[in-house]
């Protein structure tokens, strides 16, 4: 880690014996971000079950134990499809206005209340969506079953989850409010969803955007699909000692040589973290993404 630089993520010690991902820490937002919380399905596009506005800083970080349940808030069983999620507004957007889509996936033993506090200072308006799963992991979720140093053994669980989150976002670009492709980011196990997206749905998304992720070797696709392909920019640092950055190296190498547009951006010193010179390449690569969705979108 670069002195002085203030850490938005980083893992607790468990974290470092295993190739998995890492949660956030509480990251007290401004007052006036807004945060809704509800359940996506495919039987029914983008329904809202839960809603309430507060302050992130209301709920608990990952060290003091799981968020206490917001007013109003679904307590139902949430069907295997559907995933939970809390939705967040940036950039000063309008309740009800047109705007691009940002999904966000946490790291293991993260939450998407902790995970959120990444996007609170993004300048674009844009709706954040980030969505768990139903594993619990210590005070938070974890997405997929891993094993230390073995970066293919999460591959079936890697596709079986990317396949259920490409149906999620397939559901949200179908909002009325979506303006272009969701775009989708995240770290550490949630950046190698955000891979495995971009190579198996690549036809989903805008971009991709993985922090600290990986593509196992047997999710690399067999060829190039037809047609223009997104963008995937890879942040990743080089002292990373929770996923090494050979993964990462691999994963897009593979990529670039199948002539996908995959680019890795190496941070040096940085560990399995989000500091703040990561956090402004993410913006400007979001930014980027939010400001060329297209100002329509096909019926």
């Amino acid at each position: 880690m670069q002195p002085g630089f203030r850490t938005l993520s980083w893992c607790c010690c468990a974290a470092l014996l295993s190739l998995c991902g890492c949660r956030t820490p509480d990251i007290a937002p401004k007052s006036n971000e807004n945060t809704t919380t509800g359940v996506v399905t495919p039987a029914s596009p983008a329904r809202t079950v839960a809603s309430t506005t507060t302050a992130l800083a209301a709920t608990r970080s990952p060290s003091a134990g799981p968020a206490s349940t917001p007013p109003n808030a679904a307590t139902a069983p949430v069907p295997f499809t559907a995933f939970e999620y809390v939705e967040l507004a940036t950039g000063g957007l309008a309740a009800n206005a047109r705007a691009p889509l940002i999904v966000a996936f946490h790291g293991l033993g993260d939450r998407p209340e902790n995970f959120a506090g990444l996007f609170r200072n993004f300048p674009v308006p844009a709706r954040v969506v980030l969505p768990h799963s139903a594993t619990p992991h210590d005070s938070g979720f974890s997405w997929f079953d891993f094993r230390m140093g073995d970066p293919d053994f999460s591959a079936p669980f890697i596709a079986e989850t990317a396949d259920r989150l490409a149906t999620f976002i397939a559901e949200l670009g179908r909002r009325p409010t979506t303006l272009g492709k969701p775009i989708v980011t995240g770290f550490s196990q949630g950046g190698a969803l955000s891979f495995a997206l971009y190579a198996r749905h690549p036809e989903l998304i805008a971009a991709a955007y993985p922090l600290s992720g990986w593509l196992p070797p047997s999710l690399v696709p067999g060829a190039r699909p037809a047609g223009d392909l997104p963008p995937l920019i890879a942040f990743h640092g080089t002292a990373d000692p929770v996923v090494p950055i050979a993964h990462a190296r691999t994963a897009v190498g593979a990529l670039v040589a199948l002539g996908f547009p995959a680019t890795l951006r190496e941070f040096e010193g940085v560990e399995h973290a989000v500091p703040e010179p990561v956090q402004a390449a993410l913006y400007d690569a979001l930014e980027s993404s939010a400001r060329n969705a297209a100002p329509t979108r096909a019926h």
